[in-house]
């Protein structure tokens, strides 16, 4: 198994993992200070935000499938300016 093969389930949820990983240090330090407040309630809280900051943000699927399609849908004769880019 290659490394890049292992790296991109990380890259693609960097963003949930990174809010796992907040909530398990919020509840670590809340835990060893003894608040209830800030062992449970905090990081769930965090965890409930970054969910749904991460469910408005996700990209949505390609309606653009075929490199067809990417010809019909820019240029027209016209000079144009292509940003390609990846969700992940």
């Amino acid at each position: 198994m290659k490394l890049i093969e292992l790296y991109k389930p990380i890259r693609r949820y960097s963003y949930p993992l990174m809010g796992v990983a907040v909530s398990v240090y919020l509840f670590y330090t809340g835990w060893h200070q003894g608040s209830i407040w800030r062992s449970w309630v905090m990081p769930g809280a965090v965890l409930l935000l970054l969910w749904g900051l991460w469910l408005w943000l996700r990209p949505g699927k390609s309606t653009v499938q075929t490199a067809q399609n990417v010809f019909q849908a820019i240029g027209n004769g016209k000079p144009v300016f292509l940003n390609i880019f990846s969700n992940y």
